[in-house]
């Protein structure tokens, strides 16, 4: 209780301290996953995912955070094999499947990025971002598209996606604002 206090109160070093002591009263994963916490807090990332490591127990906050760490380092393929086994789980996220698919992207994944996309979107349809990222998406594609065309009558296929970027941006232009 009093480690919680101290991180809620953003007393990072204290809580660090009474979690660690904790954990080595009771050898409990939700304390390690509590000490990862503050390490990632503290940009410790090394340290984190040290202790995520430690967990033995299989968990969707060990891979939230452990995808958290390994995407602050830069290795997007490993956050995004880890948010994978997060996916797996029937808690998972709209926020999760939004993060694989950034995490996909950044690791080349085009296309699962945009499944993973979609899965958020099917999850929290009037998320604003995630209309935005599918706008975005869309209107790449159409340029794109365009581009490879351009020598040539534009194809149907270019007016379609063209149609569903056109309605992608104007679900976004009518989200509410926060």
């Amino acid at each position: 209780l009093s480690a919680q206090l101290n991180f809620t109160l953003k007393n990072y070093d204290e809580a660090l301290n009474l979690f660690t002591r904790a954990y080595e009263l009771t050898h409990t994963d939700e304390l390690k996953i509590n000490i990862a916490r503050i390490y990632l807090i503290k940009k410790d990332c090394k340290k984190a995912k040290e202790v995520l490591s430690e967990c033995k127990t299989e968990s969707i906050k060990k891979y939230r955070l452990l995808a958290l760490a390994l995407s602050s380092e830069g290795d997007f393929q490993g956050a995004k094999n880890a948010l994978l086994k997060v996916s797996g789980y029937n808690d998972a996220t709209a926020d999760d499947y939004y993060n694989l698919s950034i995490f996909c992207e950044k690791s080349g994944d085009n296309d699962n990025a945009f499944k993973f996309l979609f899965k958020a979107f099917e999850l929290n349809p009037d998320d604003y971002d995630i209309n935005v990222k599918i706008g975005i998406f869309l209107m790449t594609q159409t340029l794109n598209s365009f581009l490879v065309c351009a020598s040539t009558p534009l194809a149907p296929s270019i007016t379609m996606i063209a149609e569903s970027t056109a309605v992608s941006v104007r679900k976004v232009s009518s989200a509410k604002s926060w």
